[in-house]
């Protein structure tokens, strides 16, 4: 059967989006030897016919996070780069056909409800490996491209390992889910309270991007954009502090794939002590 084509968005010259049938974003960008993409998308197929329409230039990986709808094609790859604090999280989700399927059940109707989820199930690697060698990377990492340098900073909270890449061009900071529309804090344990210190560890983070806010211009996100407004940044810091200090105090909501409590300002939709 042949792949169903994925969505390419041209964001600004040799840098791109690719919509990974709406369930994630991923993203390419062309430098003068190289390519880098940014995270792989989440296992359904093969993540190159889009990159070959683009570039035919060697593609090395940068990793925002280790959730299987990030890292899922990183086995494509050579030469792929994740923050280690995630390696525990990598190991849970990575290499499980199965898991992938259940993403595509779940997560299909409600992002992609045109499209055939069958389908697209028929197109996960029964065999894939269960592992892939990465090298580590951490805050202020460097990556040279030649038309641009991107930039590496930590923004742990939505994993522990997250990081964002900051490209010196366009001025886009690469998020990952680390600032998208809805941040999750995950709460497995489903123990009220549990996630005070994931908040505080999320607050830290954006703290520290504010050191960059004005080296940024937009927020690429890992769903749903691909942009959002650098403002997301304030609203999600303002939101943390409040509820680390009880000024406010988020109501549980179940949603079709959220399930946990909720507080919103301006852009930010801030879910924690979540369940899925």
């Amino acid at each position: 059967m042949e792949q169903l084509k994925k969505e390419v968005i041209k964001l600004f010259d040799n840098e791109y989006c690719i919509r990974d049938y709406n369930l994630d974003n991923y993203y390419l960008i062309v430098g003068e030897d190289k390519a880098v993409l940014i995270d792989t998308g989440s296992g359904i197929g093969n993540p190159m016919p889009e990159i070959r329409d683009i570039t035919d230039k060697e593609v090395f990986v940068l990793l925002t996070h280790g959730h299987l709808d990030h890292a899922g094609n990183a086995y494509y790859f050579d030469e792929v780069y994740m923050n280690e604090k995630d390696d525990e999280l990598l190991k849970e989700h990575f290499g499980k056909p199965d898991l992938v399927k259940w993403f595509i059940e779940t997560r299909g109707p409600v992002r992609f409800p045109q499209g055939d989820i069958n389908e697209l199930k028929s197109y996960v690697n029964e065999n894939m490996p269960k592992s892939f060698p990465y090298k580590n990377v951490k805050e202020g990492d460097e990556f040279d491209l030649g038309t641009t340098i991107l930039k590496t900073i930590e923004v742990p909270g939505h994993t522990h390992g997250s990081v964002a890449y900051l490209s010196s061009k366009t001025r886009y900071l690469y998020a990952g889910d680390a600032l998208n529309e809805g941040i999750i804090i995950p709460c497995p344990s489903r123990k009220k309270g549990s996630t005070r210190q994931e908040i505080a560890l999320m607050k830290d983070s954006l703290t520290n991007l504010m050191n960059y806010y004005d080296d940024i211009d937009k927020i690429c996100m890992g769903h749903d954009g691909p942009f959002k407004d650098k403002s997301i940044i304030k609203d999600y810091l303002s939101l943390c502090e409040d509820l680390l200090t009880g000024k406010i105090e988020g109501s549980y909501e179940n949603q079709e794939i959220r399930e946990g409590y909720v507080v919103r300002r301006g852009l930010a939709e801030f879910w924690y002590e979540a369940y899925r």
